[in-house]
């Protein structure tokens, strides 16, 4: 059955081919509703993953889904999370439109739209965050995280930029890694959350310099996202496996041990990053004392 010919409100999702059913008259619904209000309008799958996870939510339709590195997440997205998504794949459906995903529409693309318009990605996701979380033991994080990288890139695109503004966003994703509520929530261990908290600080440390220093500005990008790729990676790793939904209980407890697995990895690479991150750091030092031997 093509997605574009089902009932969402009546649906039912007994199958994993039967999730890519309803994605399928999802985003049917979503390229009608761009093609009458936007026609032009460039998608990331994070609009579409947004759209469907709450619209999935209204219609008692148990996707298999979570929230990641970017907030709610449809399972079959998260290996492309932030990437542009062709809507031409998609049957735009032409008899009577859907009233919760179209509601969703409204909701997300005006949103979306403007943040396109103001080159402000981060805004879409703030609304997000501080708006339609149901998960209040990780609201904080996500809102931390987004502003503190909201920072950070005016920083390595050269945009002005003060050092109380980068300490200030540190601070406060310092404040909700260390909040036992969100630590419970993900059941991250004291030992786990200090090395991530250590990582934080020498990060801190790496923008703080590149603020009085061009040349540390220019190469400030690469460390940015390493700590995003690392350890905010084995963080959503740790919220997915928390969050995670799924029509089959069986599906979501594979889903969990994964990714319970998959944080262990990044964990373990967060903690490399840091300790190079560390070297870097402490060798100008290092050799500034021997060159006074």
């Amino acid at each position: 059955m093509q997605g574009s010919q089902i009932n969402l409100s009546e649906f039912k999702i007994l199958a994993p081919s039967d999730e890519q059913v309803v994605l399928n008259a999802i985003q049917g619904h979503i390229a009608a509703y761009l093609q009458d209000k936007q026609p032009n309008l460039a998608v990331h799958t994070i609009l579409i993953n947004k759209i469907a996870y709450y619209s999935a939510i209204e219609l008692n339709l148990e996707l298999t889904r979570g929230w990641y590195l970017y907030g709610p997440c449809i399972d079959s997205y998260l290996e492309r999370e932030k990437t542009f998504f062709d809507l031409r794949v998609a049957a735009p459906v032409h008899r009577r439109q859907n009233p919760v995903v179209i509601e969703e529409c409204e909701k997300n693309i005006a949103q979306y739209a403007k943040t396109r318009e103001e080159n402000d990605f981060y805004a879409y996701l703030s609304y997000i965050y501080r708006k339609r979380s149901e998960y209040p033991q990780l609201a904080e994080m996500y809102v931390a995280k987004n502003d503190l990288f909201r920072a950070l890139s005016k920083l390595y695109s050269k945009k002005e930029v003060k050092e109380n503004e980068i300490v200030r966003n540190f601070d406060a994703f310092n404040r909700a890694l260390l909040s036992n509520d969100y630590q419970d929530f993900i059941s991250i261990n004291e030992v786990d959350a200090d090395a991530m908290l250590d990582y934080s600080f020498l990060l801190m440390e790496r923008a703080i310099d590149a603020l009085e220093n061009e040349e540390a500005r220019r190469a400030f990008h690469e460390p940015a996202e390493e700590f995003n790729n690392s350890a905010f990676k084995a963080l959503s790793d740790k919220h997915y496996a928390a969050t995670v939904k799924s029509f089959s209980e069986e599906i979501a407890k594979d889903r969990r041990n994964s990714f319970r697995k998959a944080y262990a990895n990044y964990y373990h690479l967060a903690r490399q990053r840091s300790d190079s991150l560390k070297m870097e750091l402490v060798k100008p030092m290092v050799m500034e004392l021997g060159g006074r031997a």
